[in-house]
């Protein structure tokens, strides 16, 4: 069995990056956020990654991805319309049908199911800025060949 989590979060970092946008300028995706980045930006993540099945020639393992859309305005100027549009422009890109799953064939692996398991939007203060974070997550069932 493998580690496929990092494979996983390339791909869909693959996907999203150059292809996410707001007011006409790119979205970055990081999968470590930079110390002062600027918002907004996409963060993406594992939460976990469960081994849920297994024979004598496969396993099938359950891996969940948080995927962050982080914005943030002057005071409580903003709202969740920007967190919006860059979420919606994200889902469309990483939750497809099976004709646009990502590809794991390199690591003996198939995606056999992607599932939107909910989107979140949290507020947060700092000072002078509110922060609006979307947390999408999704669940992938990969089966090891």
């Amino acid at each position: 069995m493998v580690e496929i989590v990092h494979e996983v979060r390339k791909q869909l970092i693959a996907k999203i990056d150059g292809n996410v946008t707001y007011n006409s300028a790119n979205v970055p995706i990081y999968n470590f956020t930079p110390y002062n980045q600027a918002t907004p930006f996409i963060r993406i993540y594992t939460t976990d990654q469960i081994e849920n099945f297994y024979n004598s020639s496969s396993y099938m393992l359950e891996v969940n991805i948080r995927i962050d859309v982080v914005t943030s305005f002057d005071g409580d100027s903003g709202g969740e319309l920007k967190a919006n549009q860059i979420m919606s422009q994200v889902l469309n890109l990483t939750r497809t049908r099976t004709s646009g799953y990502i590809d794991l064939s390199s690591n003996n692996a198939s995606v056999t199911s992607v599932t939107n398991q909910g989107v979140t939007y949290n507020e947060s203060f700092e000072k002078d800025r509110t922060y609006v974070i979307g947390n999408l997550d999704l669940q992938f069932q990969i089966q090891l060949l």
